[in-house]
């Protein structure tokens, strides 16, 4: 995937100011709409008395969908998979279906995907159309590698052949990508004076350690970020003894294509009714050796589709302290993108 940046449009008037931006990309850059692009955080507690006094562990856990284009896919090859949370996708104009080895699950959206020969298990079971695609349904012979390739519109659910004969499912669903971060205070926000914004000062990060407390030996604070399926809020919801939650944000807004640059910008709504300004991310897909010129290319291109006069929040890529939850900001990751977005939230004081 490419590298990204976020930007936090402080001072954005909602609906209004979102079409503002639209229009500069698409007359202006010539820039494409390819697509929405929804954000979803959620913030939980942990339900031990220090937690509720506000200084024990928090969980978020972030769920980035649409824009298709997103994370170094091509802009004609929107697939991914939504089974299990994770995300698939090839350039190729059809997938291979799975081996089934049984009795399995549900059937997985894909794009022309061709299925396999069966192994001891019936057919799939066709379900209703899909918009966009044919017709599909779970498949009784699930459990199997399934493939999902590049399809044009939003579809219907494909499932896997049955024993020895082809199941076919045509259509695509929307990239879907999820990040949980569980610390106990690591992750810094100590605000500080250098940053590359038109407004507002950068942050820099506080040490992993816990300092300046009276004890003797203060504790080390961790933070752990990791990659996860999004039904992972399914299984939080069951441990209410463990994790209460506590505050949500959403974004929603829309993606365009811009040669090598993705720009994704939605309207921020916390509890669906406190306006927190305009988020917007920038993918630079070329991969480059250097990080550096990376930073240096999307730093330029902010100031170059950023309204004039606007109050924004832009840290440069290596403002995160990524080495707090053990990434390497040489080597960038979606974990990394994650991270950007969970930090600068919190940042931000948007939850």
């Amino acid at each position: 995937m490419g590298a990204t940046c976020l930007v936090h449009w402080k001072d954005a008037n909602g609906q209004q100011s979102l079409t503002l931006l639209s229009d500069r990309l698409l007359k202006q850059f010539h820039a494409s709409n390819i697509g929405r692009w929804n954000i979803n955080w959620k913030v939980f507690r942990d339900t031990s008395p220090v937690s509720k006094s506000g200084t024990g562990k928090m969980m978020h856990v972030v769920h980035v969908q649409g824009g298709a284009t997103a994370r170094g896919v091509p802009p004609n090859a929107k697939a991914a998979s939504l089974y299990a949370g994770s995300v698939v996708a090839t350039n190729a104009s059809g997938g291979i279906g799975g081996v089934g080895l049984g009795a399995g699950g549900p059937g997985v959206a894909g794009g022309m995907g061709v299925g396999g020969p069966g192994i001891g298990g019936q057919g799939g079971v066709g379900g209703p159309q899909g918009p966009g695609g044919a017709n599909a349904g779970p498949g009784k012979t699930g459990l199997g590698i399934m493939g999902v390739a590049a399809g044009a519109g939003a579809g219907g659910s494909g499932g896997p052949g049955g024993a020895g004969g082809p199941g076919q499912g045509q259509g695509s669903t929307e990239a879907s990508t999820a990040w949980c971060l569980i610390d106990d205070g690591a992750v810094g926000i100590t605000p500080t004076a250098n940053t590359t914004t038109s407004a507002a000062p950068s942050v820099a990060s506080t040490p992993l350690s816990g300092g300046g407390a009276a004890s003797d030996a203060p504790p080390k604070k961790r933070a752990v970020l990791v990659e996860v399926e999004k039904d992972i809020e399914a299984l939080i919801a069951k441990l209410k003894t463990l994790w209460v939650h506590r505050q949500h944000a959403q974004v929603e807004g829309y993606v365009y294509d811009l040669g090598d640059f993705i720009v994704r910008a939605g309207n921020i709504m916390v509890a669906s009714t406190s306006y927190k300004g305009m988020l917007i991310e920038i993918e630079y897909l070329p991969q480059t050796s250097s990080a550096t010129a990376s930073n240096a290319l999307l730093e330029e291109f902010v100031r170059l589709i950023s309204p004039p006069g606007v109050n924004l929040y832009s840290p440069q890529m290596f403002d995160y302290p990524y080495e707090q939850v053990g990434l390497d900001p040489k080597n960038w990751s979606m974990l990394h993108s994650g991270f950007q977005f969970m930090t600068l939230f919190r940042r931000q004081h948007i939850l």
